[in-house]
């Protein structure tokens, strides 16, 4: 099936612009578990789909490289709690987005809970001074988790080797 328009008709037809102009614009169309919108790129080269607000952005500036990253600059951490659910995901105004690199969007102003602060690993396994230890580049790691990790490793290769 061929999709029919340009990206800038496509997005235009998914947005909606009814709150205003300083509003967010949600993203109407398909969204992902993330809660972030994706489009068709119609690019023969590029990825199938693209994030709503990526092509929001790219349709905004067009002729500029694009960025590594779209950051939706509203978005607070202070008031909204981020995650899956966070309605600024969807947001496709183009004055609400700006070109971001990866170690921006990660920074801490944009974070609610700081890595660095939490007491568990993502599995839940406490961070102490027993079952914590340093990667080469400095990041906390948990001992367990990576333990699991290695066991999995050597049964799928035990098991690929019979």
């Amino acid at each position: 099936m061929a999709r029919r328009g340009s990206l800038a008709e496509r997005l235009s037809e998914k947005v909606d612009r009814s709150a205003g102009a300083d509003a967010c614009w949600p993203f109407t169309g398909f969204v992902i578990d993330t809660g972030y919108g994706r489009i068709w790129s119609g690019l023969p080269s590029g990825p199938l789909s693209i994030g709503a607000h990526r092509a929001a952005y790219l349709v905004a500036h067009p002729g500029e490289p694009a960025p590594e990253m779209v950051d939706h600059a509203c978005h607070d951490p202070a008031v909204c709690e981020g995650g899956n659910t966070c309605p600024h995901r969807r947001c496709c105004n183009p004055a609400h987005l700006v070109a971001s690199t990866a170690a921006l969007n990660g920074a801490p102003h944009r974070m609610r809970t700081l890595v660095h602060e939490r007491d568990t690993c993502a599995a839940g396994h406490p961070y102490d001074a027993e079952n914590t230890y340093r990667t080469r580049a400095g990041y906390r790691s948990c001992r367990e988790c990576s333990r699991s990790r290695w066991r999995a490793r050597y049964r799928r290769r035990k098991e690929s080797l019979r």
